[in-house]
């Protein structure tokens, strides 16, 4: 997770550091990954930045001819769902932690313990760590 303030509004500086952590993921499960025959990138272009680095990170670090690029919309895909819904979670996560949660966050989530509870905490038993 980043904060686009961090890096000055420097565009080149924020896109390499997403693509290196990209990188850094993939290369730290790369036996995973080679065990499919294709690795499937569905992203629905939301953010040029993003597939940017994306891209860059992916072909970097996986064969080019395994990799089948799919746009993607939510409402067609359950794993974006799935996807945004994970990001929407560590998000939330930081907005705790920095005192910056909003009354949404309060009414859906309820207080941090609940959250940390009842979402984070049986999600990220599941997550990939770099």
């Amino acid at each position: 997770m980043h904060r686009k303030s961090d890096f000055d509004d420097n565009r080149q500086r924020f896109e390499a550091q997403l693509k290196r952590d990209i990188v850094n993921l993939l290369l730290a499960h790369l036996s995973d990954f080679h065990s499919y025959g294709t690795v499937k990138v569905y992203y629905d272009g939301g953010q040029q930045i993003v597939t940017d680095a994306l891209r860059g990170g992916i072909e970097y670090a996986l064969s080019k001819d395994a990799i089948v690029y799919r746009d993607a919309s939510p409402r067609d895909y359950r794993l974006e769902q799935v996807a945004d819904f994970l990001c929407t979670l560590e998000l939330t996560c930081e907005k705790f932690r920095n005192g910056e949660q909003t009354e949404t966050d309060n009414k859906f989530f309820g207080d941090w313990k609940s959250f940390r509870v009842n979402y984070l905490k049986p999600i990220r038993r599941k997550r990939l760590e770099s």
